[in-house]
């Protein structure tokens, strides 16, 4: 009998088969539910949890399926914590940093011309709400090099509600950047997968380019990669299950972060070295994926700021402390 991770798995991948359009996707993702997976029943949400959020983002990862999940349904967990009610159409997005107290613009938010709400993590920790729905805001459309609607949104004079009783801060910031590791640990290994078996299938010399030692080696690389951000990830998703603190729940983030990066930069230039002219071709499977790796690792944070982050955490205790952790 399937568990429910394996069930979500296979959900994903039915709604990925063949060529889609990203606005029918979303839609049957809202008809679905998978967009409030995290969020109680009680609240509008589909109940659930992160470590089922998280399975739900990398399969669409791992399809290069474009489709705002994580940053929704982030966004709608820490509306209803704060009891707000869920608006309907367009997704919700997260948004960090910003003047206390003064509305946008808001650069590269993911959807943000579809977006009814922003949920904005201030630079002063404070969480508020930006009601977009029916309201005329100002869009500087974009997009990452994956091709993914990243656009400037300035809402004017539409005011910012303070969230009360919203999740800490830096709890929205663990839970989000766990989600975008998790999306980079699927992107990770469906391009692990994809070159598998171009590397099995493509023959030189009279034999599979995977009986060349050379091959073989970087093959093993990129499986051991995502070994050890698939590792990173279900550290930081567990401890979203427990009472774990804000400090903790951030450092663990950041540790799935940096080597989700890593693991990026690892895997997509050894799937592009054992593809050839192939890789970069923009029909074939591995260009939404490399190119989602790449737009992923920076956002919502650069490798090199979370691991500044991290390295400030292991050291706010002090050397004893620090030497306690290392060898304890």
């Amino acid at each position: 009998m399937k568990d429910v991770h394996a069930e979500l798995r296979d959900l994903v991948d039915d709604i990925t088969a063949g060529p889609g359009d990203p606005d029918r996707l979303w839609d049957t993702v809202v008809g679905l539910g998978l967009h409030t997976i995290g969020v109680p029943e009680g609240d509008g949400g589909s109940g659930g949890d992160v470590a089922d959020l998280a399975t739900v983002v990398r399969r669409f990862a791992h399809r290069a399926a474009s489709v705002p999940v994580a940053e929704h349904a982030v966004a709608a967990w820490a509306l209803t914590c704060a009891g707000w009610p869920l608006p309907a159409g367009g997704p919700l997005a997260v948004v960090f940093g910003g003047v206390p107290g003064v509305g946008g613009p808001y650069p590269a938010v993911p959807w943000g011309r579809r977006a009814t709400g922003l949920v904005v993590v201030g630079s002063d920790d404070v969480v508020r709400y930006v009601d977009l729905a029916g309201r005329r805001v100002v869009v500087g459309e974009g997009a990452n090099l994956a091709g993914e609607p990243r656009d400037a949104v300035d809402p004017g004079d539409i005011p910012l509600a303070h969230l009360a009783g919203a999740p800490d801060a830096d709890v929205i910031r663990a839970r989000i950047a766990t989600l975008r590791a998790a999306a980079l640990a699927g992107a990770c290994a469906g391009a692990y997968e994809l070159t598998r078996s171009y590397v099995k299938e493509r023959r030189q010399f009279g034999r599979p380019l995977i009986d060349i030692p050379a091959v073989a080696g970087s093959l093993a690389t990129m499986k051991v990669t995502g070994l050890q951000v698939n590792a990173a990830v279900d550290r930081a998703v567990d401890l979203h299950a427990g009472t774990t603190g804000p400090e903790t729940l951030l450092a663990a983030a950041a540790v799935a972060r940096v080597v989700a990066a890593e693991a990026a930069d690892t895997v997509a230039r050894l799937a592009h070295q054992l593809h050839g002219a192939m890789g970069v071709t923009r029909e074939y499977g591995l260009h939404p994926l490399t190119t989602r790796l790449w737009a992923w690792r920076d956002e919502y944070g650069d490798e090199e700021s979370w691991a500044r982050l991290l390295g400030a955490h292991a050291t706010d205790g002090g050397e004893l402390d620090l030497w306690e952790r290392l060898t304890g």
